[in-house]
């Protein structure tokens, strides 16, 4: 399966940006929800999961916000779920944010 994660722009802590996925018009995986979650290597940064809602043509949109890391750290991890009646699939992307 291919997929396109799109973030922003720009992505800045503690604004919303908004997020889209584009599924390639070849996949035969069926889609019911897509989830995106954002997580950081080694710290916990609370629940980040949004629901994306659907475009009917392979596009899924919705907006996010990221909370402020207190190290100061901008390093994150995207995983995009996308959930059918075969089961699940992920992919995670690694992107950084800005500060401000």
């Amino acid at each position: 399966m291919i997929l396109r994660l799109r973030l922003g722009p720009p992505v800045v802590v503690l604004k919303s940006f908004p997020v889209t996925v584009r599924l390639h018009p070849s996949s035969t995986f069926a889609v019911r929800q897509v989830l995106v979650q954002f997580t950081m290597k080694g710290m916990d940064m609370g629940l980040n999961r949004y629901r994306l809602v659907s475009d009917g043509a392979g596009r899924w949109t919705g907006k996010a916000m990221l909370p402020v890391c207190t190290t100061g750290r901008t390093d994150w991890l995207a995983t995009v779920m996308l959930n059918g009646p075969a089961g699940e699939r992920r992919a995670q992307f690694a992107f950084s944010a800005a500060l401000h």
